[in-house]
């Protein structure tokens, strides 16, 4: 889902389009990775849950069905919504998932992310 912005400004690509496409285009439960490209995050970047939050507040609010005209349009921003929620979910729930012993902020399993011990 990378996307070079200056080559699609140039080129005349609607980059909101490519990016919603790009989020539709993802199936079943999201990876740290996706989740931090559906909300525009760097992915080497140390989490940081307020640019988080931040990221999210601007999606939702952007692609809130209700804001939407048209059923098209709604069911295309109700399908990004649940898409920005769920990324949103994956990124905050924790940034260690116990049930699989790896460490969602760099992708290691060893001990010391398991006590908290580095980011």
């Amino acid at each position: 889902m990378p996307l070079d912005v200056d080559d699609a400004q140039s080129s005349g690509i609607d980059i909101e389009t490519v990016w919603a496409d790009a989020v539709l285009a993802h199936e079943g439960p999201l990876t740290a990775d996706q989740a931090r490209e559906v909300l525009c995050l760097a992915r080497d970047a140390p989490f940081d849950a307020d640019a988080a939050k931040t990221a999210f507040r601007r999606l939702s609010l952007k692609w809130h069905p209700d804001k939407q005209a048209g059923e098209d349009a709604k069911k295309r921003a109700t399908a990004l919504f649940v898409r920005i929620s769920a990324a949103f979910h994956t990124l905050t729930t924790s940034n260690f998932d116990y049930t699989r012993c790896v460490c969602l902020t760099c992708g290691c399993t060893c001990v010391l992310c398991a006590r908290g011990g580095h980011t």
